[in-house]
């Protein structure tokens, strides 16, 4: 693997955040396992998870962090879509993050990959 650390934009944070951990969890409890912290590297943008097979990318952001920066992420997301034929799919939450809010995030992925997997 290609040490990506050198391409990475050092003024970003790519900390993961607690949402994102929260939601990684409950995707692995519930026999979901998608791909996490690597994978598209396009423009210093990491993603936060993908299910490779279903082609679909999700991102949670953090309202806090993400504010004024919609267009840039929208111009990033289009870019990793047309590039990767993916869906990118983003969800969005508030500080503090919470356990609802983490369960609504985790279920509606659940429920995109599923309906992914009947196509």
């Amino acid at each position: 693997m290609t040490d990506y650390k050198r391409f990475l934009d050092p003024t970003q944070d790519y900390t993961v955040s607690h949402m994102e951990r929260m939601v990684e969890s409950r995707l692995n409890r519930r026999g979901y396992h998608p791909y996490t912290s690597y994978g598209f590297f396009l423009s210093y943008k990491e993603v936060d998870g993908y299910f490779l097979d279903e082609k679909f990318v999700y991102e949670i952001d953090g309202e806090q962090v993400h504010r004024n920066r919609e267009e840039k992420d929208l111009r990033l997301r289009s870019r990793i879509e047309k590039l990767y034929g993916v869906k990118v799919h983003p969800y969005s939450y508030h500080s503090p993050p919470t356990k609802k809010r983490a369960d609504e995030i985790t279920a509606e992925i659940i429920d995109n990959v599923v309906g992914l997997r009947r196509i």
